[in-house]
């Protein structure tokens, strides 16, 4: 059995090609160009074809990304300082208790004595 290769001959459609096909089956139409359009004029009709889409300047990009980063590290330092808290009361417990059995113990061999 030979193994199919995509030659300068072979037709896309037969090999699963994924590009959407026109009704006559050549490719489907492409967006329209803006080619020697104005920067606004080229944004406008974007903007009129997909009204879901906003502009926004490379500052407010900058400052809406440093913003998610800055709340997911407000969280991360929190969950920091919780643990360290924990840490510390633990310790805290570990020498309290240590320091109650080392004042009890004398006690008890003297009674023991």
């Amino acid at each position: 059995m030979r193994a199919q290769h995509a030659g300068a001959d072979s037709d896309p459609a037969e090999l699963g090609d994924p590009r959407p096909r026109a009704a006559g089956g050549g490719p489907a139409a492409r967006p329209p160009s803006y080619a020697g359009v104005g920067a606004e004029a080229a944004r406008e009709a974007v903007v009129v074809s997909y009204p879901f889409v906003t502009f926004v300047d490379r500052a407010a990009y900058a400052e809406a990304r440093t913003g998610t980063v800055d709340t997911v590290l407000r969280f991360v330092l929190a969950l920091l300082a919780l643990a360290i808290f924990v840490s510390l009361l633990g310790l805290a417990n570990t020498l309290t208790l240590s320091v109650v059995e080392r004042i009890r113990e004398p006690a008890l061999l003297r009674v023991s004595v």
